[in-house]
């Protein structure tokens, strides 16, 4: 029997072909351009970001070292920007990616929503035949921006280009790597730790596990 699949919809980076197969480890079965209503576009900073330590789920004894904060300025460091997307009244371009239903857990792991920071909400998108499509999306909730953007106007890498392009895969692609291996040692979000890299831009250190990206 073939697996449930889902429909997602990203911005930003996430609406990239190259963000999308490095975060879920392999190509989409499929990719639309698509508008997505009933939500508006902001930029965060990392004072925008939550940074309350929350249960590790299934074991609510247990308590994360970490915060979604603390996790974001150790990988990218305090100057650190991200596009986020909140309920309310606007419209945001962006891309319809076809996904396998598993692959939720690595993009969930990826945008920190055990942590707190992004939630998996549904939200209504109209393609370009002008066909409408109910789908998932990354969204915050209750959280602040820096500055609200034009969500049908908007540079998807923030005016970083070829280069941030290029960071952010690598910080996508070492972020699934770690991703698979506590999903196979069975390990908790205990073991969640930033990356980081060494000059040479390999990622240091084999626990170390996060950044951010949408």
């Amino acid at each position: 029997m073939a697996e449930e699949t889902v429909e997602f919809f990203c911005y930003g980076p996430g609406a990239d072909l190259d963000v999308v197969t490095a975060e879920i480890g392999h190509p989409p079965i499929s990719g639309r351009p698509a508008v997505l209503h009933g939500f508006k576009l902001g930029i965060q900073g990392v004072e925008n970001i939550p940074d309350k330590k929350v249960p590790v789920p299934g074991h609510p004894e247990k308590i994360s070292p970490v915060t979604a904060r603390s996790i974001i300025i150790d990988s990218w460091g305090k100057d650190f920007e991200m596009y986020v997307v909140r309920e309310g009244e606007g419209e945001v371009r962006g891309t319809v990616w076809t996904i396998k239903k598993s692959d939720l857990a690595p993009i969930e792991d990826w945008e920190l929503v055990d942590f707190g920071w992004y939630s998996i909400v549904r939200g209504v998108v109209t393609l370009e035949n002008g066909e409408k499509r109910d789908v998932w999306t990354i969204a915050v909730k209750d959280q602040g921006v820096r500055r609200e953007v034009d969500g049908m106007n908007y540079d998807d890498w923030l005016g970083g280009g070829k280069k941030f392009k290029e960071i952010f895969l690598t910080h996508v692609a070492e972020n699934f790597k770690r991703f698979t291996e506590r999903q196979q040692n069975g390990q908790t979000l205990e073991a969640v730790t930033p990356i980081t890299f060494s000059k040479s831009g390999e990622g240091a250190g084999k626990d170390k596990s996060k950044s951010k990206g949408d």
